[in-house]
């Protein structure tokens, strides 16, 4: 069971899906920013207690020189 998205996402990804949801879920994400792009996956699955992907999402905004670096684990 998911109770949230993977914490190093949550200053910059979000989801209108409600939690809990149950292994196997696929969950759809967008960038909080409306003007950020999302450089990975759009769709996250969730396996065991946290979500897995094809590509990490990671939200950058157009013309923004710097992009925010999601802390590793």
């Amino acid at each position: 069971v998911c109770t949230g998205l993977n914490a190093e996402w949550e200053s910059t990804i979000q989801t209108e899906t409600q939690f809990p949801v149950v292994s196997g879920t696929k969950v759809e994400v967008t960038c909080s920013d409306s003007e950020a792009l999302n450089k990975g996956s759009s769709k996250v699955t969730c396996t065991g207690t946290e979500f897995t992907h094809s590509k990490e999402p990671s939200c950058s905004i157009p013309g923004k020189l710097k992009e925010e670096k999601v802390k590793e684990r």
